[in-house]
């Protein structure tokens, strides 16, 4: 089984530096002489045997050249293949747009050729494992278009992202949140599981547990490359019984959409502390659910757990670890959803760690990182969602994105997905689940009647002469077709039925009073639109009406 790499590059380097010593390759890509008896054919999962030498099955790319150059001249440059390194002639200028649209379009074609050639020299090719970040027009434009085009032409095939997510204070770019949103609107649809880490979080870690007064960028990568070789060792080592990713995908994600799974890894200790402290099955599996050990700013005990997997590396006593993860169970600090109660997946690693010499983290005989599925994420989309609409409410920096070829109202829609996203998180609605199903009465009415006793309609006359007021000057006669989920077919039988325009729909959608699940459920019973399609539109113009309520002063936000 093979994995292909699309990687950024700072955090790329830092895997494949780790890579190399675990596997005993030196940077020119030839094995150490101490290696070659112990030499398998599992390391061949990530590298290509060219002859004598050994070089990665990944690709370098980036939308400016300068990072790329130092790999070229740098202490790997024999390790990788000139080919697999590509860079284009500008940068994104940490534009969305550009990267998807105009600079980045420029150069999928020659990205995807080299991912044919990788592809077509593996044997049993499982999957794309992509390494970017959210905030950057590379990171988020480009690596939106490359999972697009992964997806259309490898559809049957696992792909995996590790991201980068924005950090609540330490932001460098202006616009990440219209990147994040963007970003995350496109990986919902294209990626299968995307591991999410923060800068900050990193930073906290470095700076409390590895007492680093001012933690580099190399220091941050080399923790995120632990993480991911505690990950992808079950893939790179024959010893042990880790599943592969895509059994491990199985487990993390329970609807198709919600595929963001949080990660926390341990111990992290520098050389003075871990000869005095503990490092047994129980001490390291607690660690990965202290707040302490996440790689995202979030309370993961705000939550509760809706999947969850920990892999172990080194000598690990499986007793031990049956005994550990039923304390965990009866653990009431550590909550699982009513329909999950059981939701540990558990993988082992006989290989123990590698650490680089002269880095940060002191070696250690066993580690564990833990991937958890859990709703606690919203508190990272919450932060998100509150900076895109400082910004967007004002419709600041639109301009640099409608430009580079973007529809105006796509940023919007993106957000609309991204509040969509956290409410199922929140309320863990199973309506994703049955996106391929038909939706029954039954829970059509329980949905109703749940909304109608939770909230107490306080619906003033003049409402409904402000909210069309407002949509006919925003939207005027726009065609039906131009709402998001609804196709040609079915606009044309709300045009027969009457509904020439928005503004006619919007006057339906008023009717129910802005339920959006009395207004799903009538679309799905009289015009054969997916109820999931209609709850989309419901919440989206939901969203509007609000914030028409706060401009007017009216009680709209009681009331809907």
């Amino acid at each position: 089984m093979t994995y292909l790499f699309a990687v950024c590059i700072s955090l790329g380097h830092a895997c494949w530096e780790l890579f190399c010593l675990e596997h005993g390759i030196r940077p020119d890509g030839t094995l150490a002489y101490d290696m070659e008896c112990k030499s398998d054919n599992s390391m061949l999962t990530f590298f290509e045997d060219v002859g004598h030498k050994y070089t990665p099955r990944m690709l370098y790319i980036d939308l400016e050249p300068t990072v790329i150059d130092e790999v070229r001249t740098g202490t790997y440059r024999q390790l990788f293949h000139p080919d697999k390194l590509i860079s284009g002639k500008e940068d994104a200028a940490s534009n969305y747009a550009r990267g998807y649209y105009t600079i980045g379009y420029e150069l999928i074609n020659h990205v995807m050729n080299q991912i044919r050639l990788l592809a077509d020299q593996s044997q049993s090719l499982q999957g794309f494992i992509v390494f970017h970040s959210f905030g950057g027009g590379t990171g988020s434009g480009f690596a939106s278009l490359l999972s697009e085009r992964l997806s259309t032409e490898y559809s049957k095939k696992s792909k995996l992202e590790f991201a980068v997510f924005p950090s609540p204070k330490i932001s460098t770019v202006i616009v990440e949140p219209y990147n994040t949103v963007l970003n995350t609107h496109m990986g919902l649809e294209y990626s299968d599981c995307v591991f999410i880490v923060d800068n900050e979080a990193l930073w906290d870690i470095c700076t409390r547990s590895l007492d680093i007064k001012k933690p580099s960028f190399v220091s941050i990568n080399r923790l995120i490359a632990q993480v991911i070789s505690n990950i992808t060792a079950g893939s790179r080592f024959t010893d042990g019984y880790t599943a592969d990713f895509i059994e491990f995908q199985t487990n993390l994600v329970p609807f198709p959409r919600i595929h963001f799974p949080l990660v926390s890894y341990a111990p992290i200790r520098s050389a003075e502390k871990t000869y005095h402290e503990q490092n047994d099955t129980m001490a390291l599996t607690q660690e990965l659910f202290h707040p302490h050990n996440q790689m995202v700013k979030v309370n993961p005990t705000n939550g509760k757990y809706m999947a969850t997997a920990v892999i172990y590396r080194g000598p690990v006593n499986q007793p031990d670890v049956n005994t550990t993860i039923q304390k965990l169970k009866n653990d009431r600090r550590i909550t699982f959803a009513d329909w999950c109660p059981t939701g540990f997946k558990i993988g082992y690693t006989a290989s123990p760690p590698i650490f680089v010499p002269g880095g940060d983290l002191a070696p250690v005989q066993r580690s564990a990182v833990g991937l958890s599925n859990s709703t606690a994420l919203v508190e990272a989309w919450a932060r998100i969602d509150y900076k895109f609409d400082l910004m967007y409410a004002k419709r600041s920096f639109v301009h640099w994105y409608v430009g580079e070829g973007m529809e105006e109202g796509s940023p919007a829609l993106a957000h609309n997905t991204l509040i969509i996203l956290a409410s199922m998180q929140t309320s863990k609605i199973a309506v994703f689940k049955s996106k391929s199903s038909s939706f029954t009465e039954d829970m059509i009415q329980e949905r109703t009647t749940r909304r109608e006793h939770s909230i107490r309609f306080r619906w003033n006359p003049n409402i409904r002469r402000i909210i069309l007021h407002f949509f006919t000057q925003a939207l005027g006669d726009r065609c039906v077709c131009s709402i998001p989920g609804v196709s040609m077919q079915q606009a044309d039988d709300l045009k027969e039925a009457g509904y020439n325009s928005i503004q006619s729909f919007l006057t339906m959608f008023i009717k129910y009073r802005c339920d959006s699940a009395r207004f799903a459920a009538h679309l799905y019973r009289r015009y054969n639109i997916e109820y999931i399609q209609a709850l989309t539109i419901g919440e989206i113009f939901r969203e509007y009406f609000r914030t028409i309520g706060v401009i007017y002063g009216y009680c709209v936000r009681k009331c809907i």
